[in-house]
């Protein structure tokens, strides 16, 4: 047993060297608990069967606390308490961690690491063997070319796949950067003297707080530093957008300064301009997401209603859509799961997740077979909650792989639909959204907009070019590749998540965020969320216009 009177510096290093990263608030509990809680903790970690990298304070208080209630079960002579045999998702819980993407980090990852992360998943589904893209025929006028989608390979991981994740991602989002007109003199970090000059520096937030003076302080890392960045209060409009970037993101900065500080005249992300608005092709393509069969709360006779119209079983207006429709998007939680949050089991209908998935194969089935469906996971799927997801596992929703009209990839996944030989098709980024949430409640400009207003959301996420910048935003899994980085434009940017149907373009990108079908619950309630459900966006390929259909 160790000694007790170690200081806090000495508690950490025996964490470091049995190979777990502490997260920032485990900080007050090596300096508030008692040695021997912490020394036992690290012992229970030590003997998991799946070791979460980054140990945090709720980990903490979760596996101490269900410690001593064992012990206390067994000293008073108690069974173990009752637990259903539900399904479990992995979920990889993260909290905010500051990667070092430095030199002495750098140095360490010259080589290429070879991936080596272990993931524990029973069957994901049917797959390709050892390609992360795949790629499908144009010959059929429903042509669907998949570009990108995940596919798990067994690995385990380690400390460094998060450096290469991070390094990747700067030196990939730099690249964006690098070319704007609006920095000059650009310099990496461990070149910037002493002497004060104008120049520009590229790197990642790494630190953002208003400081005493009312001014707002920054600081960015690049392979070879951490750079100290000031923004005037003076400069009002800067200093909103300053106050408003994500941890994580990759931005340049001009301005004026030395090694000590940098004051900012402007601050540059890799957004984009001047893409050019398509128009071609033949037919529609729908969007639904969140339809959460399974939940008591599902629209079943509006759903009915949407799959009866576009089999042409009825007549009214918008019938042409339903005639020319040529490609169905659904954009995860299918089915609203098992277990996903406390007190479910009272708001389900169908308590089997297996037979949430039999019904959803059962009313897709209905759809005409002329009509291509897209299918992604979402949080709620037969899936892991860490992303990339990979597709659902047939396990539980093997009824969806029967269905002959259907292509199921991971979320993220990108598509290219409509193309023929006068036209190159439209490309379709699809993303479930669950990161979206973390920034409607983190950024002040989009606390109390971004629920309400979701084009705010996927605007301020394409403006930094990557779908969950932040760690902590959303569970993921380090992959060389960042599923996340959106380095080619789309011409169709699709999401759900928020159960609040929008669109919009944004420099001619169409950008949606998907209806739900499932009626307003005691969680929204509770939180004040007003879902819009029943409602369906209707791309028109040869126009590039999106219309509405309200099926509530």
């Amino acid at each position: 047993m160790w000694e007790n009177n170690m200081d806090k510096k000495e508690l950490v290093s025996k964490f470091v060297d049995k190979g777990f990263l502490l997260a920032p608030e485990m900080a007050v509990v090596l300096e508030r608990e008692n040695p021997e809680r912490i020394f036992k903790f690290l012992e229970l970690v030590e003997k998991q069967s799946i070791r979460p990298l980054i140990l945090t304070d709720s980990f903490f208080i979760s596996l101490i606390g269900e410690q001593e209630r064992s012990e206390s079960r067994e000293m008073h002579g108690l069974d173990e308490p009752y637990e259903p045999q539900a399904k479990r998702q992995t979920v990889l819980e993260v909290q905010p961690l500051k990667v070092e993407i430095g030199q002495k980090l750098e140095e360490s990852v010259e080589a290429r690491i070879e991936q080596k992360v272990e993931i524990s998943l029973e069957g994901q589904g049917k797959k390709d063997e050892g390609e992360d893209v795949f790629k499908s025929s144009l010959k059929s006028p429903n042509g669907v070319r998949v570009i990108y989608t995940h596919v798990d390979q067994p690995r385990k991981i380690h400390v460094e796949d998060f450096v290469v994740y991070f390094r990747n991602r700067f030196l990939r989002l730099r690249d964006l950067i690098v070319s704007r007109p609006e920095l000059e003199k650009i310099t990496s970090v461990n070149k910037i003297g002493s002497q004060k000059e104008e120049f520009s520096v590229i790197g990642m937030v790494q630190e953002k707080r208003t400081t005493k003076n009312g001014n707002f302080f920054l600081a960015v890392e690049d392979l070879t530093g951490v750079q100290n960045i000031i923004v005037s209060s003076k400069n009002q409009e800067l200093f909103e957008r300053a106050e408003n970037l994500a941890y994580d993101e990759v931005i340049g900065v001009r301005g004026w300064g030395n090694n000590v500080f940098l004051f900012a005249n402007d601050i540059i992300q890799p957004e984009f301009y001047g893409k050019e608005r398509k128009q071609g092709g033949k037919g529609y393509a729908l969007f639904l997401s969140d339809i959460h069969i399974g939940s008591n709360k599902f629209m079943e006779k509006e759903f009915k209603n949407f799959l009866r119209w576009l089999n042409l079983e009825v007549e009214g207006k918008n019938k042409e859509i339903a005639e020319k429709c040529r490609y169905l998007f659904i954009l995860g939680d299918v089915a609203d799961g098992i277990g996903v949050y406390p007190g479910q089991e009272k708001e389900l209908a169908i308590t089997d997740l297996q037979e949430q998935y039999d019904q959803a194969a059962y009313l897709l089935s209905q759809v005409r077979d002329d009509i291509k469906i897209i299918m992604i996971p979402g949080n709620h799927d037969a899936t892991r909650d860490a992303q990339p997801q990979p597709i659902f596992d047939e396990k539980y929703a093997s009824a969806l792989y029967k269905l002959k009209n259907t292509i199921i990839l991971s979320n993220p996944s990108s598509v290219n639909i409509g193309a023929d030989e006068k036209f190159e098709g439209y490309n379709v980024m699809l993303y479930h959204g669950h990161s979206l949430n973390y920034y409607a409640n983190n950024i002040p400009a989009l606390v109390n907009k971004g629920y309400k207003n979701p084009e705010l959301l996927l605007s301020y996420l394409f403006k930094r070019r990557h779908l969950a910048p932040t760690h902590g935003s959303t569970p993921y899994i380090p992959l060389e590749r960042d599923p996340f980085l959106i380095e080619k434009v789309p011409d169709i940017v699709a999401m759900g998540e928020l159960h609040k149907l929008s669109t919009t373009y944004n420099n001619n990108v169409a950008f949606i965020n998907c209806s739900t079908w499932q009626a307003r619950t005691s969680y929204q309630v509770k939180v004040g969320h007003e879902p819009d459900p029943a409602k369906v966006p209707a791309f028109d390929l040869a126009k590039n216009t999106i219309r509405i259909l309200d099926f509530a």
